[in-house]
């Protein structure tokens, strides 16, 4: 029945055209359940479907698939890198996008090639694993990522980083490397707004934080004299360096104060 339906739609769209649109959404809860929805001369109409007994929904393939299927793109079977491998290898046209089951912000693409013999630390990842940027999850009910993290929907056994410095791509595992801390912003613990740089307090760097996310990386820019300004972690502002205390690196023989004009 779900399959006759599916090729009717399908059919239906052809036909029409423009006029008839179908879109599959899966769903973030249950991947044995799915939404059709359809526009008919711009009215639209929603359809929950559920996919028969050991059958899951398949985005890519627009239907129902075997559990342990290669299609099985929304809740893949993974116990161990192996498993990875075969999936991959099982995947038509090596185009298969699968979540990480165990973080939110990566996921496996199989088109991804392999890195070299002894080259344990290629980009940081697993054999065909991705990571969506900073600070993007990776949504598993549309094969994509999406920079908006709010809009995705993780799984409760998934990780759900938040920093910089826990997504792979911003941490270099190598010798003589700069430490991710000082490279990049924290918003960790931190309400949202403008926020002093966590371990680079009292320079002209700065950020700004959303759900506990760095959302941007912003420097002090010079005074109209040309001189620097730095980053005041206690009024959260850029200020003169004659505001600061020499303590901080400024010229102040006093205590910072809250509400100081920097005129």
């Amino acid at each position: 029945m779900t399959m006759l339906l599916i090729a009717t739609l399908v059919l239906l769209e052809m036909v029409m055209g423009t006029d008839c649109q179908i879109d599959f959404q899966a769903s973030p809860d249950d991947c044995t359940k799915y939404k059709i929805n359809i526009r008919a001369f711009s009215v639209p109409y929603e359809v929950a479907m559920d996919c028969p007994r050991g059958l899951v929904f398949s985005l890519r393939r627009r239907r129902c698939v075997p559990k342990y299927s290669e299609d099985n793109d929304q809740c893949p079977i993974f116990k161990n890198r192996k498993d990875v491998f075969e999936l991959c290898r099982r995947c038509p046209n090596r185009d298969c996008l699968y979540p990480d089951p165990m973080n939110c912000a990566r996921y496996y693409n199989c088109s991804k090639p392999l890195p070299a013999p002894h080259d344990e630390l290629w980009d940081n990842m697993e054999p065909y694993q991705q990571e969506c940027e900073y600070p993007g999850y990776f949504d598993r009910t549309r094969l994509r990522c999406e920079k908006d993290f709010s809009k995705v929907k993780c799984a409760t056994d998934q990780e759900q980083p938040i920093d910089f410095c826990e997504y792979k791509a911003n941490v270099c595992l190598r010798a003589h490397c700069r430490p991710c801390i000082y490279s990049f912003p924290s918003c960790r613990g931190l309400s949202d707004g403008i926020q002093a740089w966590t371990g680079r307090t009292y320079t002209p760097y700065y950020t700004k934080c959303f759900r506990q996310r760095a959302l941007t990386v912003n420097t002090c820019p010079p005074n109209s004299a040309g001189q620097p300004r730095i980053f005041s972690a206690k009024v959260k502002r850029c200020r003169e360096l004659r505001m600061i205390p020499r303590k901080f690196g400024g010229l102040s023989e006093m205590e910072e104060e809250d509400e100081s004009s920097d005129e």
